[in-house]
């Protein structure tokens, strides 16, 4: 594809506002100097279309994403160079989701559904053989550890509801 772009091509990108934004702003008609216009039509390589990202990333991330064909297909190949022209990377860059999209909850959402308070009777009756045990005055690391074992737990499980206990006075 030849470097020189027609003005009707321009045109159609303005209209859909794929080439960058306008250099001033005036009573609300956007102004580009020529400069800026014909610079969306400038060869970039690798490094350069990385740079122009809003978010620039690092160059192994840049080759990653290019070896999984994430990025457009390159304008132009030159001596087996992949080139990408300015409007193409900035209007592919524009498109993309935001910073930290597509996973995890969103912010500032502290609970998607609510957790289930009903009272769970197995952990209420380890609760109630601890407190036997307790209360017959057997804390020990032996009678800890046989007590993890014999309810299918680890040993901090069992210390962290004795400082429970301890702690709501039971």
């Amino acid at each position: 594809m030849s470097g020189l772009v027609s003005s009707r091509a321009r045109t159609l990108d303005v209209r859909e506002g794929s080439i960058p934004g306008p250099d001033k702003v005036i009573d609300g008609v956007p102004h580009w100097k020529r400069s800026t216009a014909l610079a969306a039509y400038d060869l970039l390589d690798r490094d350069e279309a990385r740079l122009e990202l809003r978010n620039p990333i690092t160059l192994a991330s840049w080759g990653f994403y290019i070896n999984q064909g994430r990025v457009p297909e390159p304008d132009v190949t030159v001596a087996g160079v992949p080139h990408w022209k300015r409007l193409t990377i900035r209007t592919w860059d524009a498109n993309r989701p935001g910073v930290g999209a597509g996973g995890g909850r969103p912010k500032g959402v502290k609970e998607t559904k609510p957790r289930n308070t009903a009272p769970n009777p197995k952990r209420e009756a380890r609760r109630e053989r601890l407190q036997a045990l307790l209360a017959k005055g057997e804390v020990t690391s032996q009678a800890i550890s046989e007590f993890a074992d014999g309810e299918g737990i680890s040993e901090r499980t069992v210390w962290c509801m004795i400082s429970d206990l301890r702690e709501t006075g039971a």
